[in-house]
């Protein structure tokens, strides 16, 4: 478990543990973009931010109509 609060070598626990996906889903509030890019780069694989999915979310719910 790697956790965006702990003293740092998180980029490395996810890839480590990231192995067996094809897609890593980071679903804490607390990572954020560039550890997104960090974890892409050491995984070669793509990255669900939370924090994005979750602003994309909201985006379209609260669009204003004319």
């Amino acid at each position: 478990m790697a956790s965006p609060y702990s003293d740092g070598g998180v980029e490395e626990r996810l890839a480590d543990e990231s192995r067996e996906v094809d897609l890593v889903g980071l679903n804490c509030l607390g990572y954020d973009a560039p550890l997104e890019a960090a974890v892409a780069r050491a995984t070669g694989k793509p990255v669900v931010l939370a924090r994005r999915a979750l602003a994309e979310a909201v985006a379209r719910t609260v669009t204003v109509s004319d």
